[in-house]
């Protein structure tokens, strides 16, 4: 592979995305008065790795790293797109959006992961539901315990 055949525009693409993150998070406060990291500090993290990762990309394009199609395993390439998969990944993502301040934390968070994990063909509604649910209240409790107001345990108790 010669010089011109190697992709440097990826690696500056990524690079230059990182820098973009990293501009808009020195907007940002780094840290605050009561949760002692401000929202800048994770995009300002993300935004450093972007930079780093575009860089060791350069580097190994520099190397003459090959960048070639892998193949994945149990994928059916000459299959179409799933579009009910794709509608149970989008109604999982959006579901917050619609229920959240009605049906509360747990119950959305729950939907979403049983939605989710129905994107990825599984159809064991009671497992998912009971992890889904299980996920939510450790999160919910842990939250809680930061002093991080999602609401009560129910919506109908307010608990």
């Amino acid at each position: 592979m010669n010089m011109v055949e190697r992709p440097y525009w990826i690696a500056a693409g990524v690079i230059a995305f990182g820098l973009v993150w990293l501009y808009q998070a020195s907007l940002l406060p780094q840290f605050a008065q009561y949760a002692e990291l401000g929202p800048g500090f994770t995009v300002t993290l993300i935004g450093a790795g972007l930079v780093v990762f575009g860089a060791i990309l350069a580097f190994q394009i520099y190397r003459g790293v090959p960048f070639e199609a892998q193949e994945a395993e149990d994928v059916a390439s000459d299959l179409p797109p799933s579009r009910s998969s794709l509608a149970f990944a989008a109604a999982g993502a959006g579901i917050p959006i619609l229920t959240m301040t009605t049906l509360g934390f747990v119950i959305t968070a729950t939907a979403s992961f049983v939605l989710t994990t129905r994107a990825f063909q599984s159809r064991r509604y009671v497992f998912n539901t009971v992890i889904g649910a299980t996920f939510a209240l450790i999160c919910w409790y842990g939250f809680r315990l930061l002093g991080v107001p999602l609401g009560g345990l129910l919506p109908v108790a307010g608990v």
